[in-house]
Order: C-alpha cells, then sequence, then structure tokens
C-alpha cells in the first residue's frame, strides 16, 4: 500500500492491548486501552478489513492528514497508525472515560459541565475557521485527556462508524436494539433528510444544541420517539422539545441552536458571544474570562470598559436585558416576565406573589423570552412561506388573479345581459300575442256590433214606413167619408165618380191593411229581438269572466304570486350551492363517453386489417354479430380492416370484417386512433411508412352494414394521436407524433375547423373535459431534436373551450400541478382516463419510455391540481389502453386494452376488473 502519511508508522509488535475489552463503545466506535512501547498508555481505534472497505480507508487516510496538520488543543494527539492487512489502527493519547460515562455516573457537576462546552466551542470556532466540521457531537464522543482533564475529541472523520467490529456479536446487536440511547439520528439536524441534503458547518450548531439538552438534562434528545417519528418531526422542520429540568438561563440558546431553518441558524461566533453573556450572568467569571481572550472573537465582544475587573473576579455590570427597577421591589430589576398574568415582575416577584406560577415554564427571564418569541417568529415566518410558496404555486396571489377575478365579473354581466334579453324578449313576443289576440276579439266584437245596430236600423225603418202607411190610410178615410156624406149636394160627375171607386177604393184600403198588419209583425217581433240583443252583450260580458284571456290572466296571478313567493325565500347561498352540485353532475355526465340506452357492444377496428372486433357483455362470446341493435363498444384494428365489438350485454366479443368497397384506402391504417361516439365508431389519421407522413384520412364505421365511410378530410395529417368526444356535436383531435396542430370536427355539419396549436406536441397524451369549459391533455411523448429521442412530457396543457364548446380561447396554457408523494409517475403514455366525480379522475395504466406497462391508478384532483397514488387500488394486469376512453353503461364502463382484453369499471365499487380473456386473436 502506497500512502503517505504525515503521522508516524509505528508496529504492531510494540503495541500491548487487549482487543477483546473496550474501554468505551458506542455505534460508531469501540475505543481500547495499551501500552506502546516508548510512549506508554494510548488508546486505540481499530478498523478491520480494510481490503473489503479500501476506498473509505483512503478517504480516513486523506483526512487524518488534514487534521495532523493543524494545531487544536481539544483534537485528541495522534501518536501515530499501525497499518496491517486485518487491523488499521490509529494511536491516540491515553483518553479517560467518555461524557455519557460522566453524565450517566453523575460524576460531573455544572461549572464542569459549563467548561467542557466551552473546550468543546473553541475546538468548533477552530475547525470552522478551517472549513472543517465536528460531524458527531454526541457525549458518547467526546472524551477528556487522562493527563489534563480537557475535553479531547477522536479526529472527526466522516466513517468513524467504520472503526468497530465488522461482525457484531449477538449480544451486542441485542443491547443496541434494546438500548437506542446513543444512535445518531437523534443528533441529526432536519437539513439533512432533505431530497438534496444539506452538508455545513451549521450542522454542528444543532448538534451542539442537542448536547446542551443531554448535558443538563436527565433526559435524551427526542426521548419518547421512535425513530420512524423522529424523521417525520425532522422533515416537517420541527425542533425537539426542550425538557422542563433544562435550567432557563439556556433556553433561549438552545432554541437558537437547534432553529430547524438552517438559513437562520446562529454561526459559532454568534453562539459564543450569547455564551459569553451567560457565563456573566451565571458568575462563571473564568470562563467569561477565557472566551474574552479568544483572537477570533475580537471585535465581537463587549471591551474591558464595560466590565468591572477585580484580581479574581470577571462581573457583567449591565444587563442589556434588564428593563427597569422594580416598583413593588425597588433595588430589584425588571428581568422576568409571568406568561400566566402577562405581566413583567423580578425576582422577589418570582417568589412573592407569583409563587404558584413557577411550574412549567410560566415564569420565563426576558431574555429567554425574547429568544423564544424570535424562534417562533422565524419558524413561523419559514413555514408561513413555505405555504405561501405552494399554494399560491397553483393559485397565484398577483394581478393575474384579479384579472381572473374581472374577467369573470364581466363574464357574468354579460351572461346577465343574455338572459334578461331573453326574458325580455319572450315577454315582447307574449304581449304581442296577447295584443293580437285582443285585436281578434275585438274585431270579432266590432262585426257583432254593426250587424246589430244594423237590424235597429232597419227596424227603425219599418217602423217609419208603418206610421206613412197608417197615416195614409187614415186620411183616405177620411177624405172617402167626407165624400160619402157630402154626396147628395154634389153634381152629377162627381156623383157618378165617387160610386164608380168605392168598390176599388176598398180593394186598396185592403192591400194597405195587409201591409200595415205585415209591417206590425216585423215591428212586434224586431220590438222582442232588441231586448234579447241587449240581454246578449250582457251575457257576453259575463262570459268573458270565463273565457282563455280570463283563464290566463288568472294562471299568470297565480304564477307572479308562486313566483314572487318563491324568489323571496331563496336563500342565495344555498340556491348557489345547489346549481354547483347540479352543474357538478352534468359536468360529470358530459366528461364520460356514455353509450345510447340501445348500444351493449363495444367495437375496436384492427390495424393494418379490415376487421372489427365485437364484444358483447352479455354473452361474453367470441363471435360474429347481426346487425341489429346497436349494444356495443367499438376499437379499429390497426393496419387491418378488422373492428373489435364488445356486447354488455351478451358478454360476446367479436371481429367484424369492415367493408372497404370504393374507398381511397382498403383498411385501418398504422397509428391510426378509434373512438365510439352514440354507437359510431370513428377512425382517424394514421401513418404511411413509404412517405413518412402523417394522413388525413377520417372514417366512420356502421355497426349495421359494416360499412366503412369515409367522412371529410381533416385539415392536417395525424398519427398516434388522441381523440376526445365532446357533447353534443364535437369530436377533437389533439397533437400526435411531431405536430403540434389540433382541430375539431363538427358531427352535424361534418366540417373540420382549427384550433389552437398545444405547446408540446404530445404523442399519445391523455385528454380529459372537465367542468364543460376545459380540454386537459396528461403525459404523452414528445421528440427532443438535441436528444434525438423521445421525452415524456409532465407538464400538464389545458385549453378553454368554453360551455358548449362555442368560446374557444386563442393558446393552451400550462397548469402547473403538485405530487402528493414522490411515487407518483406520470411520465407515461397510452394512458386511460376514467372520470369518478366532477373534480377527481383517475389515470390508469400506461406505458412507460422502456415500452413495459403499468397497472397504477392515478388520483388527480383539479381542486388541488394533485397527483397522487392510489396503493390499494390496480389494474388486474400492466397493460395500455389505445383508444384512451372507457364506454360508460349507466354504473359499469368497459374498454379493450393493447391486447385485446376488456375492462370492466365499476362506478359504485371505484374497482376495476378483466371480464373477458381470451386467447391471442388471428387479425
Amino acid at each position: 500500500m502506497s500512502l503517505k502519511f504525515n503521522v508516524p508508522i509505528l508496529k504492531l509488535e510494540h503495541l500491548s492491548a487487549s482487543f477483546d475489552k473496550p474501554s468505551e463503545k458506542n455505534d460508531n466506535i469501540k475505543l481500547f486501552n495499551g501500552i506502546y512501547e516508548g510512549l506508554g498508555p494510548v488508546s486505540i481505534v481499530v478498523m478491520y478489513n480494510i481490503e473489503r472497505q479500501i476506498e473509505a480507508f483512503y478517504k480516513i487516510s486523506n483526512q487524518i492528514n488534514i487534521f495532523s496538520n493543524l494545531n487544536v488543543v481539544y483534537l485528541a494527539k495522534l501518536f501515530g497508525i499501525i497499518v496491517e492487512k486485518e487491523k488499521f489502527c490509529l494511536i491516540f493519547e491515553r483518553l479517560s472515560s467518555s461524557l455519557a460515562t460522566r453524565l450517566e455516573k453523575k460524576k460531573i457537576n455544572d461549572k464542569e459541565k459549563f467548561a467542557a462546552l466551552t473546550e468543546i466551542m473553541e475546538l468548533m470556532l477552530t475547525l470552522h475557521d478551517n472549513k472543517l466540521s465536528v460531524y458527531d457531537l454526541r457525549p458518547s464522543n467526546v472524551f477528556f485527556s487522562e493527563q489534563t482533564g480537557d475535553v479531547r475529541l477522536i479526529y472527526p472523520l466522516e466513517n468513524i462508524h467504520l472503526f468497530r467490529d465488522e461482525i457484531e456479536e449477538e449480544e451486542e446487536i441485542i443491547e443496541k436494539m434494546l438500548n437506542p440511547d446513543d444512535f445518531l439520528l437523534r443528533f441529526t439536524p432536519p437539513e439533512q433528510l432533505l431530497e438534496q441534503p444539506v452538508f455545513f458547518s451549521g450542522n454542528d450548531i444543532w448538534m451542539l444544541g442537542c448536547l446542551l439538552i443531554e448535558i443538563f438534562s436527565k433526559f435524551k434528545v427526542w426521548d419518547g420517539y421512535t425513530e420512524n417519528e423522529i424523521i417525520k418531526q425532522l422533515k416537517n422542520l420541527t425542533s425537539p422539545k426542550v425538557p422542563n429540568d433544562i435550567p432557563q438561563s439556556l433556553w433561549g440558546l438552545i432554541c437558537e441552536c437547534v432553529n430547524p431553518f438552517y438559513k437562520a441558524r446562529m454561526d459559532i461566533k454568534d453562539v459564543f458571544v450569547r455564551f459569553y453573556y451567560l457565563c456573566g450572568k451565571l458568575g462563571l467569571n473564568e470562563l467569561q474570562s477565557k472566551v474574552q481572550n479568544l483572537n477570533q472573537l475580537n471585535g465581537l465582544l463587549p471591551v474591558s470598559g464595560n466590565m468591572s475587573m477585580s484580581s479574581q473576579n470577571l462581573t457583567v455590570v449591565d444587563d442589556p436585558y434588564s428593563i427597569r427597577k422594580c416598583q413593588i421591589h425597588p433595588k430589584n430589576m425588571i428581568d422576568l416576565f409571568c406568561v400566566q398574568c402577562n405581566d413583567l415582575i423580578c425576582t422577589k416577584c418570582q417568589f412573592g406573589a407569583h409563587k404558584d406560577h413557577n411550574e412549567e415554564n410560566v415564569i420565563v427571564d426576558i431574555e429567554n423570552y425574547l429568544l423564544q418569541a424570535s424562534t417562533q417568529f422565524e419558524v413561523f415566518r419559514e413555514k408561513f412561506k413555505k405555504f405561501i410558496e405552494i399554494s399560491s404555486s397553483n393559485f397565484p396571489i398577483d394581478e393575474t388573479i384579479f384579472e381572473y377575478i374581472n374577467k369573470q365579473i364581466n363574464v357574468i354581466d354579460v351572461l346577465y345581459e343574455d338572459q334578461r334579453g331573453f326574458i325580455v324578449n319572450q315577454f315582447d313576443q307574449f304581449h304581442k300575442k296577447v295584443e293580437q289576440l285582443k285585436q281578434l276579439e275585438i274585431e270579432n266584437l266590432n262585426r257583432f256590433r254593426d250587424f246589430f245596430k244594423g237590424k235597429f236600423t232597419d227596424l227603425e225603418g219599418k217602423i217609419t214606413e208603418l206610421a206613412d202607411e197608417k197615416n195614409d190610410v187614415e186620411d183616405f178615410l177620411i177624405t172617402r167619408e167626407r165624400e160619402l156624406l157630402d154626396f147628395v149636394g154634389l153634381d152629377n160627375f162627381s156623383k157618378e165618380n165617387i160610386v164608380r171607386r168605392i168598390q176599388s177604393d176598398m180593394i186598396n184600403l185592403k192591400s194597405k191593411k195587409q201591409i200595415i198588419m205585415t209591417l206590425f209583425k216585423e215591428y212586434q217581433k224586431n220590438i222582442g229581438d232588441s231586448d234579447k240583443i241587449k240581454r246578449y252583450f250582457q251575457r257576453s260580458i259575463l262570459n268573458l269572466k270565463e273565457n282563455k284571456a280570463y283563464d290566463l290572466i288568472k294562471v299568470l296571478e297565480k304564477l307572479h304570486s308562486q313566483l314572487d313567493s318563491k324568489y323571496k325565500s331563496i336563500d342565495l347561498q344555498e340556491y348557489m350551492n345547489t346549481i354547483i352540485v347540479e352543474l357538478d353532475e352534468y359536468a360529470l355526465i358530459n366528461s364520460r363517453n356514455n353509450a345510447p340506452k340501445n348500444i351493449k357492444e363495444i367495437l375496436i377496428a384492427c390495424f393494418k386489417s379490415r376487421k372489427v372486433l365485437s364484444y358483447n357483455i352479455m354473452t361474453n362470446q367470441l363471435n360474429v354479430i347481426e346487425a341489429k341493435n346497436i349494444k356495443e363498444i367499438l376499437i379499429a384494428c390497426f393496419k387491418s380492416r378488422k373492428v373489435l365489438s364488445y356486447n354488455i350485454m351478451t358478454n360476446q366479443l367479436n371481429v367484424i370484417e369492415a367493408s372497404f368497397k370504393d374507398l381511397s384506402v382498403n383498411m385501418f391504417l398504422n397509428f391510426s386512433r378509434s373512438i365510439n361516439v352514440n354507437g359510431t365508431l370513428f377512425v382517424n389519421g394514421g401513418w404511411d411508412d413509404s412517405k413518412k407522413v402523417a394522413l388525413k384520412h377520417h372514417l366512420s364505421f356502421d355497426v349495421n352494414s359494416w360499412k366503412v365511410i369515409e367522412e371529410s378530410e381533416m385539415l392536417y395529417g395525424h398519427s398516434a394521436h388522441s381523440l376526445i368526444y365532446v357533447p353534443p356535436n364535437y369530436l377533437f383531435v389533439i397533437s400526435g407524433s411531431g405536430i403540434g396542430k389540433c382541430e375539431k370536427y363538427d358531427l352535424t355539419l361534418k366540417k373540420w375547423e382549427e384550433i389552437p396549436e398545444i405547446n408540446y406536441h404530445r404523442q399519445n397524451t391523455s385528454l380529459f373535459y372537465h367542468n364543460e369549459q376545459y380540454l386537459y391533455a396528461f403525459g404523452g411523448l414528445c421528440w427532443d431534436d438535441s436528444l434525438n429521442d423521445f421525452v415524456f412530457v409532465e407538464t400538464v396543457e389545458r385549453l378553454d373551450i368554453g360551455f358548449g364548446p362555442s368560446e374557444d380561447s386563442t393558446k393552451w396554457e400550462v397548469v402547473p400541478t403538485l405530487k402528493s408523494k414522490d411515487n407518483v409517475i406520470i411520465s407515461k403514455s397510452v394512458m386511460t382516463v376514467v372520470p369518478i366525480s366532477s373534480n377527481k379522475i383517475l389515470l390508469v395504466g400506461g406505458m412507460f419510455k422502456d415500452q413495459t406497462y403499468s397497472d397504477d391508478i392515478i388520483l388527480f384532483d383539479f381542486e388541488k391540481l394533485e397527483f397522487s397514488l392510489l396503493e390499494d387500488l390496480r389494474l388486474e394486469k400492466k397493460t395500455c389502453f389505445p383508444n384512451k376512453y372507457f364506454l360508460f353503461f349507466g354504473d359499469y364502463a368497459y374498454q379493450f386494452d393493447n391486447e385485446g382484453d376488456i375492462h370492466e369499471f365499476s362506478v359504485k365499487d371505484l374497482s376495476f376488473k378483466i371480464v373477458n380473456h381470451h386467447k391471442p386473436i388471428a387479425i
């Protein structure tokens, strides 16, 4: 072995020692006592089996050379080393018992404890100035010089634990298990348990705080905690509890040392300054003077003008933490605080009015109280900062959120105006129809009025005629009667004329009488009808109270009363909660690819063939289906003409030979993708390997005729892309191999329309339509030109496609997400998405980069934007899903995997199972 050491190489034959009985041992080292010729009493540590630990041996050798060059009083003096095939021995000056032994046997007083601490801190000060660390400050590793009694630390080697028997005896193993008081974890600082551990001089400060606890308390650090509990506390940045039997004067210093936030922890010089004042307060004048004389602390401690010196003593005149003189005890300064009374007191008050408050650290000195408060504020600040960082990573507290809220307020105003306009338009239409009905009724009434008025006008004419006829007859009779009375006195001509007219006059009178009689009959009849006509109008007014318009008035009055009462009784908060529940239910329904009621089969097209595989879930049989009622899920088989069909009612799995007659393609293309929509199997895209281009073909398969129909071509070629159905009318095509272009297909208009390009082109990404608003993209593969290879896309993107979708946004946004644990692996493609609630989905199975498959079930929470692995829920096999979406039949959903097995998902049980295992299908 050709290592060069800066220390003497000693010989084993000159060493006399019993390696069967160590003088001290812990879980790092065994210390043996012996005598070396020419040196006298020595202490020895031994490393066994050097050849098995050669790397550690070289590292330790280098560290020995470093420490041997330092002139540090409180490092154990290394006389030399012994290097043998089986042993590597370090020969130190003789060391007496360890600090742990002295504490256990109570062979050290408080003054000696403070003296030992001063020497340990002075050692730390020197090491830190030389960019070195102590590594382990447990009491079992602190020794004392047998000659001088000063503190001695064995060289602080990183691999000191190797200086122990490689194979422990059974009794030693049991002893360690039953007495775990000396295990290193209890002194481990929290920053060493981070994902990227932090090693620096501040680690020693934490261990110094732990050492202070174990020196001055009968309890160990983390007393009563298991190893797992300690790790949990440290990872949660929790400091160990300071036992109640620790002197209150040390609380502040301990709390500063065990500050879990390593960046805010004091360095060794700050500790010395605090320790300096503490020594003065406790009357440890010699130690205070010793600290004062350390060159490394020049400028940090008070100069001699602030101190009163005598030949033997050194005392501090002013306590910077005293506030004022006590009003009750004027000779005493206020230097204590009673937490229970929230009052400043002096020492005499503590044992007077506050004598019952001396338990459970109710009374503390102001210095420590301020230090505790400072530590608490610092701990809270760091935790609060971490909380804000985590929370605001997904829910920012900046201008963007106010912009979002203002946008939502504006959206509410727009939607309000839309609904208000609809209501106004409805009632305007209603008013228009009512006005038309009113005009119709009035026009009809006018006709009746004019008709009846005409009747009365006719009657009036007839009465006038009757009166005229009556007057004519009366006048005629008077004339004739007068002529007959004057007959004798008339001439012969007149007499002859009168006689001759009598007969004709009688005929004329009879005619007039008949006319008058007729007029009288009409007059009498019409006069009777006039009363009836008046009664008709009276009756019509009564009838209006029972017509449709009057009924409508009553209905509207009742409706207004009901709505008024309903709207006044609504609690808007409860109403909003109800609306949110309903919207969530609608969102969940629309996020699922739901099969129509008459469909009981699933279909899948077989690539590079004309076959369609059909599976009926009721019969669970593989045969040729009849082209009648559709009860299937379908999937196309790439590079074939085949479609797989699975019927959920019959549990039948069928292979269907699709007809490609008169089409530009003769099979389902390789790397095309298919999706079931309302009983129709859509298949589009693909890859032309000869031309090295993605294809634009868009096909549909009719399960009744088994014919493939060539639909309108896509705008862009896509292969290994992703499809999703967005109810009621859209089919979205997202990205694919080497392309970020996206588009949507209107199932009614049969027309393609371009949508915003995705940020990272994704091959076999998994899509989800959330909250009837956003289209999310999870996982997938992306080609990296710099690596000349595919890489997984872990980022999540979403596109606001609006309600319906009618208000598409202009770009995809990257959504920051969280992982509940490090074991959540989302670097996968070809996962299937299963919605289980309005805000939670399952990402199921998938393929890793090495083309192996996964049986993991990952939960994604949209409210927390967090992934978590459901460790108790797995698929029955490791697989992936080319179709990526389960087809839902009520409380159950079904999907083909890449090998043709059918997986069933139970909504109620949240469980997966394979319902049809089959032999490989010949395509």
